[in-house]
């Protein structure tokens, strides 16, 4: 029982380094674009029943065509945030970080899967068709996980 409660303090104290630190602007709208990609993904593969929403993981696929060069940049901008925050392996972190995005999403599409795809499925044909202003102005609405800095 001793040995969790250190394995637990040690992972508490591991993590509170990520928790505690802020985003840069361009950090939040690297988080920010990654959670609208990670959740179209989840969209487009958990939709893709719904005739009266097309074939949403062939949208999902023509955004990130779309948007590939800017998803690679906001990729780097974040694995770039793990390294100057001391993570000990900076690639492996961002990649839980990613899948950590689309398994929040996914949770709540194996909860309520059709209620989930009744809500949320326009979401990816919506995203498909935005021209880069408009998914920066939409990026803006979406939530970070941690404060931006100076604010």
């Amino acid at each position: 029982m001793k040995f969790i409660a250190i394995l637990s303090l040690f992972l508490l104290s591991s993590l509170s380094v990520f928790a505690q630190d802020c985003y840069t602007s361009a950090e939040a709208d690297a988080e920010r674009l990654l959670r609208i990609h990670s959740e179209l993904l989840v969209i487009g593969l958990n939709c893709q029943h719904r005739a009266d929403l097309g074939f949403p993981y062939q949208d999902y696929q023509a955004f990130t065509q779309k948007n590939a060069a800017l998803i690679a940049h906001q990729e780097n901008v974040l694995l770039r945030h793990f390294m100057t925050q001391g993570a000990s392996n900076p690639q492996k972190t961002f990649h839980e970080y990613r899948t950590g995005l689309a398994n929040t999403v996914a949770q709540d599409a194996a909860v309520r899967p059709d209620g989930f795809c009744a809500v949320y499925g326009n979401r990816v044909r919506y995203a498909r068709n935005l021209s880069r202003e408009d998914l920066m102005q939409w990026m803006a609405t979406y939530p970070v996980s941690r404060p931006i800095c100076g604010l």
